[in-house]
């Protein structure tokens, strides 16, 4: 084993789910070829964050989020949203340099977030799901929640449903410093599965119209995600333990999963599970808080027992 490493069994993960509450709308829609409205659909969740409102889980879009728009042809249209952040819905504007007309196609697609490597080619849509995320507080950060929307296009309304589901980690702890009990200041979280699950990466689907996502990960997809903390200092106590939210596909883990947290000062701790833990889209699944005992950063010229 090398120096440094702390590998620590969990014998219970307490996992605890709920779905989301989604708001959908009828308002109108802008007499312009170059704007589309956005809703969220009632049986999913949508957005680049939640609002917990009453224990309800609620999405928002944020100012100038943007998507791509495959407008019944395969050409990648960026547009960005008109509204405020933490609108439930609005309107999102054509910021394409270069307007293309409607093609002849029988839907219309649209990806969150917008990337020009998203793609749609012989009725197959091609995205990415993020490798790395970033810490918000108390939801998932920005584009890291993708979501798509397949629409026959009538009235440029476009109605989003989520491609992943949400882990929620909870963390607490304390070190030594200086001689006092201070909070620890987390770095990053890296989540990967004990079986090699496909976690991150390129992924394909066949747009339906008004079907959910089912997302089919290439076989050059990432084993892992890794979430940028932004130096948040811990909970001290179970009670007051910290949220991590990551976005994850629908997954099986297997045998379980692995939990790299690194702090501040790249010490580590690893919190590994042999459990069966699911992922099920447009579910927030959470688990019971986690104490964070650090090692000493990994030695990379380590020789093991």
């Amino acid at each position: 084993m090398k120096k440094g490493f702390v590998l620590q069994s969990l014998i219970c993960l307490l996992a605890v789910s709920c779905s989301v509450q989604e708001i959908d709308t009828n308002d109108p829609v802008l007499p312009e070829d170059d704007v589309f409205y956005a809703s969220l659909a009632p049986e999913s969740e949508t957005k680049v964050h939640v609002d917990i409102i009453d224990e309800h889980v609620k999405t928002l879009w944020d100012e100038k989020d943007q998507i791509s728009i495959f407008n019944k042809n395969t050409v990648n249209q960026q547009y960005e949203f008109m509204g405020n952040t933490g609108d439930n819905a609005g309107y999102f504007k054509r910021v394409s340099e270069e307007a293309v007309a409607a093609g002849n196609g029988s839907y219309v697609c649209a990806v969150y977030p917008f990337s020009q490597a998203t793609s749609l080619d012989e009725g197959v849509l091609t995205l990415t799901l993020p490798k790395k995320q970033t810490y918000r507080e108390g939801s998932y950060g920005l584009g890291a929640n993708t979501m798509v929307s397949t629409t026959d296009g009538k009235n440029n309304l476009l109605r989003f449903k989520n491609v992943g589901g949400y882990l929620v980690l909870k963390f607490y702890g304390t070190q030594m410093e200086d001689g006092e009990e201070k909070a620890i200041t987390i770095k990053s979280i890296k989540l990967e599965g004990r079986n090699g699950e496909l976690l991150s990466g390129e992924a394909t689907m066949i747009p339906v119209i008004g079907e959910v996502p089912e997302i089919e990960m290439a076989e050059t997809a990432g084993t892992f995600i890794t979430l940028d903390a932004n130096k948040v200092k811990l909970g001290k106590k179970a009670n007051k333990a910290t949220e991590f939210w990551m976005v994850v596909p629908p997954t099986d883990f297997t045998q379980g999963l692995i939990l790299t947290v690194t702090d501040k000062n790249d010490k580590v701790f690893v919190k590994e599970t042999a459990e069966i833990l699911t992922i099920k889209r447009n579910t927030v699944l959470r688990i019971a808080p986690i104490e964070v005992t650090l090692a000493e950063p990994l030695d990379s010229n380590a020789v093991s027992d």
